[in-house]
């Protein structure tokens, strides 16, 4: 698993996902495709449908999935602490989802 540290308040660096399909190709989620991303503490609820569910700032492209954060908002509420992070992504053409691996996020108390 995958693990990314940030610092409450400061501003983090996007997740980037690739995934590949059964042939070894990246698949291409810049459209027809839906996201969601699931975050909740080491332990918690299911990430993909429970958490701290956030469906803005996911964008697909040709190459993956870009997750941009807002530190104002999204991550406001966290404390410092270990988080678990999934994101699905929903074909829309048959609604399939496709749970990409998860990252475990470690957030640390600000320096104010």
């Amino acid at each position: 698993m995958e693990t990314r540290t940030y610092r409450l308040g400061a501003e983090l660096d996007p997740l980037i996902y690739q995934h590949r399909d059964e042939d070894g190709d990246i698949i291409d989620f810049s459209t027809g495709w839906t996201f969601t991303l699931g975050c909740a503490p080491v332990g918690g609820a299911a990430l993909a449908t429970g958490g701290f569910p956030k469906t803005t700032g996911i964008t697909g492209t040709s190459t993956g999935i870009q997750v941009d954060w807002s530190t104002s908002t999204e991550l406001a509420g966290l404390t410092g602490g270990n988080y678990d992070v999934q994101l699905r992504a929903r074909r829309t053409s048959d609604s399939r989802d496709l749970d990409l691996a998860p990252v475990r996020l470690i957030l640390k108390a600000s320096l104010v």
